[in-house]
């Protein structure tokens, strides 16, 4: 049984982990359409809802969602 698609906001300003993190979606097989934003301030500002993100779709509020911080 398949999980659909997800999607996935990622804060990251380095494009060296986002192409590691898109690697190891794909090496897992997990369908995902990631939106990558680089400024924390800016991600707070779009989850927060004050503004869109030029690159970003609101996900539907009743749609879950995970907030995972790693350093």
């Amino acid at each position: 049984m398949s999980a659909g698609r997800f999607h996935i906001l990622v804060v990251e300003d380095n494009e060296a982990d986002v192409y590691l993190l898109r690697k190891a979606f794909e090496h897992a097989g997990l369908d995902t359409d990631l939106t990558v934003i680089d400024d924390g301030a800016e991600a707070l500002a779009y989850v927060r809802g004050e503004r869109q993100h030029r690159y970003a779709r609101r996900p539907h509020a009743a749609s879950g969602a995970v907030a995972v911080a790693a350093r």
